[in-house]
C-alpha cells in the first residue's frame, strides 16, 4: 500500500529498506540528526543568542516537517521518537556541564526542561496551541531563560 502511494514498486522499496520499521527508523534518524546539528551549532546553549537560534531552528524545522513529526509521535507508534528526542537533548545539555560540577539537580533540571519543551512543541504540532512558529519560539526562549544561571 505505501509503495503504491509513493508511486514506486515493492521491489524498489525493499532495495532500500528491510521493512516499514526500517523506513520508520531511517526517517527518525534523519530528523534527529538534523535536530542534533542545530544543537551543535548553538553551542554553548547557555548563551542567550545561541539559545534563541536553537529554539528558532528547532521550531522552524519541526513546523516544516509537521506531518512527519505528528505521525512519528503518535502513541500507536510507541512514542519512541519523542523518547529518543528527549534522551538526545538531555545528553547534549548534560554534556555541556563539566563532570566535576554536575549534580543530581542538574540531571533532574535537564529532564524537566527537556520534557516540558518537547511537550509544548508536541502540543503545538498537534494544533493544541494556537501560536505561530515565531510566537512559540519567543515564548520558549523566555521560559528557558528563567533557568539560565
Amino acid at each position: 500500500m505505501f509503495a503504491r502511494q509513493a508511486d514506486l514498486g515493492r521491489g524498489t522499496f525493499y532495495l532500500h529498506y528491510k521493512d516499514v520499521y526500517d523506513l520508520h527508523d531511517s526517517i527518525e534518524n534523519e530528523l534527529c540528526t538534523e535536530l542534533y546539528r542545530f544543537f551543535d551549532e548553538a553551542y554553548p546553549v547557555t548563551n542567550p543568542d545561541n539559545l534563541t537560534s536553537l529554539i528558532n531552528n528547532i521550531t522552524q524545522y519541526m513546523d516544516k516537517n509537521r506531518e512527519i513529526f505528528m505521525v512519528l509521535s503518535k502513541p500507536e507508534n510507541s512514542g519512541k521518537t519523542l523518547s529518543n528526542l528527549k534522551k538526545m537533548f538531555n545528553e547534549k545539555i548534560l554534556g555541556e556541564i563539566p563532570t566535576s560540577r554536575m549534580s543530581e539537580l542538574d540531571t533532574v533540571e535537564s529532564v524537566f526542561v527537556v520534557a516540558g519543551v518537547i511537550g509544548v512543541i508536541e502540543d503545538w504540532l498537534n494544533k493544541g496551541l494556537p501560536f505561530s512558529q515565531n510566537q512559540l519560539s519567543i515564548m520558549l526562549h523566555n521560559i528557558l531563560m528563567r533557568f539560565a544561571p
